[in-house]
């Protein structure tokens, strides 16, 4: 390297990220057994906060299997669901993000060939939450 070289700093330029809003998904990890909503899934149920369990029920169109339902209980208002539920939430007590724990969960929506899919979280009402079969909301999304 040449020792004559003259050294000026660098000027960066302030820069404002501007924070787009996020679509409600949930992201599935059949390898991990990871089933997670994020934030603004989270969102879309107001009490999600006191829930402690999900139970999974299945949404059918005539014979065919169509969506994946997700009902989330309190504890104290009946039998726990399935599934417990690990909250990640912020200081202000709202959830981040939801974290379902099941390999068997994971692989019976997704495959046991899939590593990771996001499918788009719909409300179906205040305790519960719905997603399109994996397979079908894939193909959609690869058609658009």
């Amino acid at each position: 390297m040449d020792m004559n070289i003259i050294w000026k700093k660098v000027e960066f330029k302030e820069c404002v990220k501007e924070r787009k809003p996020r679509t409600p998904a949930m992201s599935i990890n059949g390898k991990s057994g990871r089933i997670s909503l994020n934030a603004a899934a989270c969102k879309l149920l107001p009490e999600l906060f006191f829930y402690d369990s999900v139970t999974i029920v299945k949404g059918y169109s005539g014979d065919r299997p169509v969506a994946w339902g997700f009902q989330f209980i309190q504890a104290e208002h009946g039998p726990a669901g399935d599934f417990k539920i690990h909250k990640v939430t912020r200081d202000d007590k709202s959830v981040r993000c939801c974290v379902i724990g099941s390999k068997r969960l994971a692989r019976m929506l997704v495959g046991d060939g899939e590593q990771k899919v996001v499918c788009p979280v719909t409300k179906i009402n205040d305790f519960m939450l719905g997603i399109d079969t994996p397979q079908q909301s894939s193909a959609a999304q690869a058609s658009a």
